[in-house]
């Protein structure tokens, strides 16, 4: 991580703020309930008037962004108690947000290429689970390709040996493709 950007200390998946600021202002998503600290995942926003999107303590740490895309793709990719495409919209969602505090952080990429490799996982596996191909061609590809073209521009970042163990994933991702 370059030291002339802000580093988070956000070591919860969703901030206690956010977390108040959301069940004061009724924003907790279905899959989020019962809402708690558990649960609960920061959601993407937008930059606005007022909004501090360096603050360190809404942001995480690359260990924790790692485990709320773990979580999010263990946990609440098999709930089956919303529609299909309630969960594809709020996990899209929470990796957006994943993605934003890992731009702000500027992260390495060491520290990034694991929770790319996760995110470029799930667009595949919601092309394959999207029953209409059409659907999931056009909510998956532009997300799929941009993250693919990361995970792969930061290969060349690691030494050798690292480059090898992650070529050779490179095949799998590549038959996830194909099922888009």
């Amino acid at each position: 991580m370059n030291s002339s950007f802000v580093r988070g200390t956000c070591m919860e998946m969703c901030s206690s703020a956010e977390r108040v600021m959301r069940r004061k202002e009724g924003l907790i998503h279905p899959l989020e309930k019962p809402p708690d600290k558990t649960k609960m995942i920061k959601s993407f926003s937008r930059s606005a008037a007022g909004k501090n999107l360096l603050d360190a303590k809404s942001l995480r740490p690359p260990e924790t962004l790692l485990k709320t895309v773990n979580y999010l793709l263990t946990e609440v990719i098999k709930n089956d108690e919303v529609p299909w495409h309630v969960t594809y919209d709020f996990v899209m969602d929470r990796l957006r947000s994943v993605r934003q505090d890992m731009v702000i952080q500027n992260l390495s990429a060491k520290e990034s290429i694991y929770i790319f490799q996760k995110i470029v996982s799930f667009y595949a596996y919601a092309a394959y689970r999207t029953e209409d191909v059409k659907l999931a061609i056009l909510l998956s590809r532009n997300y799929f390709g941009n993250n693919f073209v990361k995970v792969c521009r930061l290969i060349p970042q690691f030494s050798l040996l690292l480059q090898c163990v992650i070529a050779l994933q490179l095949p799998e991702i590549r038959r996830y493709a194909m099922l888009s």
